[in-house]
């Protein structure tokens, strides 16, 4: 699989800017000290940048759509409204508020999610102005445990519009057409009375025998089949 040039450098001649032909490696090649100074890859829907300047360069796809929104992995663009979300009142059902620390930690994981096990929670947009509403999708800590879902927006402004309703029932779809997936659980407080209707609404079934976890004791277990 050869490369093609896509254009000259018309300030330094010695840098040519090549692409493969499968358009999704870019790299500029300095041909006097034969030094590759950026190098580009698109990973997973989103481009993975490593070099000396990362605005040159900007892709960005997305692997899931909906009428009103756009789905991503996350990215660390998301860290200033992601640590705004994990610092708020919003996040007293799931263990928060959180420190900065601990909301850079929690994205961290989010994305390396993606490198360990190939699926994870995607970022979802507004479609007239992809704008990140929140977050929704799988996690699997035990590859002896089936993937949990989880799922919230991040500002409340965002709620009563039906966004999470559509990106779960997105997600769904999703999990069973392109992750193969048979079943899934959520663990929710259980005083979170708009995640447990949300659950409901997606098909969960209750699990009233389940025993909580030690990291959530005062939740309850929802159990969902993606296969009819």
């Amino acid at each position: 699989m050869g490369c093609t040039i896509l254009s000259s450098n018309s300030n330094n001649t010695d840098e040519t800017d090549f692409r493969c032909g499968c358009s999704k490696v870019s790299f500029w090649f300095d041909k006097q000290n034969l030094v590759l100074s950026t190098f580009v890859i698109l990973v997973l829907g989103q481009s993975a940048i490593v070099g000396q300047d990362q605005k040159d360069f900007t892709v960005q796809t997305f692997p899931l759509e909906t009428k009103r929104l756009l789905f991503r992995p996350p990215s660390r663009s998301d860290l200033p409204l992601y640590t705004r979300y994990c610092l708020s009142e919003r996040t007293r059902y799931v263990g928060g508020p959180f420190s900065e620390v601990q909301a850079f930690e929690k994205l961290a994981s989010m994305i390396g999610h993606w490198e360990l096990r190939g699926f994870g929670r995607f970022v979802f947009l507004e479609r007239k102005t992809e704008r990140p509403l929140g977050h929704f999708g799988a996690l699997q800590l035990s590859s002896t445990e089936p993937p949990e879902i989880t799922w919230t927006l991040w500002n409340e402004d965002d709620e009563g519009k039906g966004f999470a309703t559509e990106a779960g029932i997105a997600f769904m779809n999703y999990a069973t057409r392109e992750l193969g997936l048979s079943s899934l659980v959520a663990h929710v407080h259980h005083d979170n009375s708009a995640s447990r209707g949300l659950a409901e609404r997606l098909g969960g079934e209750l699990d009233a025998k389940a025993v909580p976890p030690s990291w959530l004791p005062s939740s309850v277990l929802y159990r969902f089949s993606l296969i009819d």
